[in-house]
């Protein structure tokens, strides 16, 4: 007499849910040793427009450009807002040589390939592009740029901690103090306040 083994459901449930724990983790992980960009989503600071295109008297005349070539950015109006920002991080032979920092509307193309992770958490961004801040050269500034378009406390604590680190050039130290202070938010207000009273 043959007997059929059979397994558990709640077996089957976990080792499905097991796999694509892994395979999430794997896939929302940047490989910056591979070429090309690298893009994600994140929690944005405010619902700013941030665009990169074609200006004409400080007005956005065409929205896009070509993360390649183009470089500005600006907070611009007239198009619909997001309370999301999109992260670009282009690496060239194991080096990561680019961080931008736009509205996901905002329409980019490149020559290179672009890697989509989808929505990340801010946290895990955070942790990312935090290599990246004390960069010697405007990837420094690219990168401060773009933790403080992230929302939440752990963005507004990696300002804070490079705005008060004197080991560090006064210009690093000031582009962390001029992109907390455009974040907008009252912790960031508070500081700035604290600062200037000494209280």
């Amino acid at each position: 007499m043959s007997s059929t083994f059979r397994v558990p459901t709640w077996a089957l449930l976990a080792s499905a849910l097991l796999l694509a724990a892994i395979y999430s983790e794997s896939a929302a992980t940047p490989n910056f040793d591979a070429d090309g960009w690298h893009t994600w989503r994140v929690q944005s600071v405010d619902d700013s427009l941030r665009c990169c295109g074609t200006w004409s008297s400080g007005k956005l005349t065409s929205s896009g450009c070509n993360l390649d070539t183009g470089r500005s950015t600006r907070i611009c109006d007239g198009l619909a807002t997001s309370d999301e920002v999109q992260i670009y991080v282009q690496s060239e032979a194991g080096r990561v040589i680019e961080i931008r920092a736009f509205s996901p509307q905002c329409p980019v193309e490149s020559e290179h390939g672009i890697h989509d992770l989808g929505l990340i958490d801010n946290a895990e961004s955070l942790a990312w592009l935090s290599p990246y801040l004390r960069a010697d050269s405007e990837l420094g500034e690219d990168a401060i740029a773009a933790i403080a378009a992230h929302a939440g406390p752990e963005a507004f604590a990696a300002l804070r901690t490079l705005l008060e680190d004197r080991r560090l050039d006064m210009d690093v130290r000031e582009q962390a103090l001029f992109w907390l202070v455009q974040g907008g938010s009252d912790a960031a207000f508070d500081y700035v306040e604290t600062l200037i009273t000494g209280g």
